[in-house]
């Protein structure tokens, strides 16, 4: 059985300017190390974070198949205990996947234990 699909992206104009989603804009000023987004596993949920919006606080309860949720142009996937980068969208435009039941040939998950944090940056992926 499958899923519904995910939202679709914003659009835009023919001759507008490009415009840039909140983690393309972090992309230009961040620098390789510091994290651009945030999942921490706790003991009911993950906790998210957006480096580029200390504002952006969110929770991802622990839930079967493969969920995904997105913020600022960032869209993580996450699956049983584990969690993973989906897509980053610096102009805001993309579509969002759909969830599913299980995850696809492409996607990739780092499966955390209880109180470590999986975060990117420019830099690559880190688990601490």
């Amino acid at each position: 059985m499958g899923a519904a699909g995910g939202a679709g992206g914003d659009g835009r104009d023919a001759g507008q300017r490009p415009r840039k989603s909140p983690v393309g804009e972090a992309l230009d000023e961040f620098s390789r190390f510091k994290p651009l987004f945030m999942v921490k596993r706790n003991k009911k949920s993950f906790a998210m974070r957006a480096g580029f919006d200390r504002r952006f606080k969110e929770t991802q309860p622990y839930e079967d198949g493969v969920k995904h949720r997105h913020y600022g142009g960032v869209t993580v996937a996450f699956w049983a205990y584990g969690v993973g980068l989906r897509m980053v969208d610096p102009t805001g435009l993309d579509g969002q996947p759909g969830n599913s039941s299980e995850p696809s040939g492409g996607e990739s998950f780092y499966f955390l234990a209880k109180g470590e944090t999986w975060s990117i940056s420019k830099g690559g992926v880190s688990i601490k």
